[in-house]
């Protein structure tokens, strides 16, 4: 279960004068994909999770599924108060430079490593590592490294990996090869022994879509 708080807006002055805008606590299931859509249609505009998210930490299915709703939120709009724990190699968090930037950011051993964050501020958009499904294939766009890269699936395999793994899915669970290749494109995250699908679906485009 993944402990929130839930508003109607996320404008902190609004939100201080009026409280009638706090919606109130909740325990979200784990691996619910719709759970965001639900919280979404019920007017919900800014999440806080109660709990720092520790991809080092012993409960990686809480963990997994905590950081998948940060990513459907995210592709929402919907404006999310988080802490992230990460580790320190090179490239971890450019990798999750698409979610909504947290609020506190620990990598390694540095307590709310302030540069890395603004730096995932600065450079967040929405719309930065999305997919599309289309007849028979995926379409990825992703431009959490700068320009953007387009890649498509469209073998069976990969396409049931990728729906698996939505949720978040024991890495054991997915064909060894179709593990490697997804990982390989930086389209998947492991935390333990479970792994986890990055992009986001597209819900809404922020611009036009040959522009994103």
């Amino acid at each position: 279960m993944t402990a929130v708080r839930l508003w109607h807006d996320y404008d902190e002055d609004s939100i201080a004068l009026m409280p009638g805008l706090f919606i109130g606590s909740a325990r979200l299931d784990r691996d619910r994909s719709a759970t965001a859509a639900e919280l979404f249609d019920r007017g919900v505009r800014k999440v806080s999770l109660d709990d720092t998210v520790d991809e080092d930490a012993p409960d990686t299915t809480a963990t997994v599924h905590a950081l998948t709703l940060v990513r459907d939120l995210t592709s929402l709009g919907v404006v999310v108060d988080w802490r992230l724990r990460i580790s320190a190699r090179s490239g971890a968090w450019q990798m999750l430079n698409h979610l909504h930037p947290p609020t506190r950011l620990t990598v390694g051993d540095v307590e709310d490593d302030v540069a890395a964050r603004a730096a995932w501020e600065d450079a967040h958009f929405l719309g930065k590592c999305l997919f599309r499904v289309g007849p028979g294939f995926l379409q990825i766009r992703d431009r959490r490294w700068g320009g953007l890269r387009r890649v498509t699936i469209a073998e069976p395999e990969y396409r049931e990996a990728v729906m698996a793994l939505l949720d978040g899915a024991p890495a054991e669970t997915i064909a060894p090869h179709v593990m490697s290749g997804l990982s390989k494109a930086r389209l998947v995250r492991q935390a333990g022994g479970r792994a986890w699908w990055l992009p986001y679906r597209v819900r809404r485009w922020p611009h036009s879509s040959v522009i994103v």
